[in-house]
């Protein structure tokens, strides 16, 4: 069982373009009323619990423990990683309906979270002593989880997310915030229909290029899926090429659990630091803001930070 850990690294693209705005940064309330699932602490194994070092819930969130930084030996914005193996425990995704957390020295496993519509994504990311993961809120929505593992407790941080949006790039940027990215649905839809279609690729292998099809080469004859498109950059950057006019654009979102607010910003598809951005009334990130936020960029000036 592997935990997937996101490390964002700086991606340099060529022209900025001009497209639609998302909406403007907003307090966004999470309402859990509706909720289907269920979102109450679960007991977890004792080692976990058993370090007088490790801090109380009310304490260890009084404070915002951000993980990003600048990487001087890879010169590009970062995620912090926590050394897994020296961790007392390991957490997995058990089929998209649980979060499993197993004891490394006894083998104990504990259930924290259960969803009943199992939509727990694999791209579970872990800061500190949380778990942040996507989940089912209801039939509709999903939303973004925290668990607090020395004690179990679940928190419900975002509870709005259409379960048809192309949700990609999660991770957690402190203890608080979260992060996640949503894909233009006009271009999905232009990847889906040419699944089938003749397209150039380059093996890497042999240097030579051969004309075949997506589901081929990607897909090994599957059907298409916006998770299996997702896991190659290759076929994103060859529809590019082939058949779209410009470049793809995501929408960017911030939440910040201390504050309640939500944060936007338009970037293109292979800028993962927002280092060409788009705000949402429309000005251009400046690189000024970018050599002092980096990849937060929600912290630049025009969200009044």
């Amino acid at each position: 069982m592997k935990v997937k850990i996101l490390i964002t690294v700086i991606t340099v693209c060529a022209l900025l373009c001009s497209c639609g705005m998302p909406p403007s940064p907003q307090s966004a309330t999470t309402d859990t009323s509706q909720s289907s699932v269920e979102t109450t602490s679960s007991p977890i194994p004792e080692t976990t619990t058993e370090s007088s070092d490790i801090p109380s819930y009310e304490v260890y969130f009084s404070n915002d423990d951000s993980r990003i930084f600048w990487n001087e030996e890879l010169c590009c914005w970062a995620l912090q990683r926590d050394d897994y193996d020296t961790l007392p425990y390991l957490v997995s995704v058990e089929d998209g309906k649980e979060i499993v957390v197993i004891d490394r020295e006894s083998g104990t496993q504990s259930t924290l979270f259960l969803d009943p519509f199992s939509r727990i994504a694999p791209e579970i990311d872990i800061w500190g002593d949380c778990v942040f993961f996507l989940a089912a809120v209801n039939e509709t929505h999903d939303g973004i989880y925290r668990i607090y593992l020395p004690d179990g407790t679940v928190d419900p941080l975002f509870t709005d997310i259409p379960v048809k949006d192309f949700v990609t790039g999660f991770f957690a940027s402190s203890n608080h915030g979260v992060n996640w990215t949503v894909w233009d649905e006009d271009f999905l839809i232009l990847c889906e229909e040419k699944w089938d279609s003749e397209i150039t690729f380059l093996d890497s292998k042999t240097g030579q290029t051969r004309v075949t099809t997506a589901r081929d080469v990607i897909g090994n004859g599957r059907d298409y899926s916006f998770e299996l498109a997702q896991k190659s950059n290759i076929y994103f950057s060859m529809i590019c090429r082939d058949y779209y006019s410009e470049q793809p654009f995501t929408t960017k979102y911030h939440y910040d659990a201390m504050t309640g607010n939500l944060y936007s910003i338009r970037t293109f598809a292979a800028d993962s630091d927002a280092h060409f951005a788009i705000y949402p009334n429309g000005e251009t990130r400046t690189a000024e803001e970018y050599d002092e936020n980096g990849m937060a960029w929600w912290d630049d000036s025009y969200y009044g930070s």
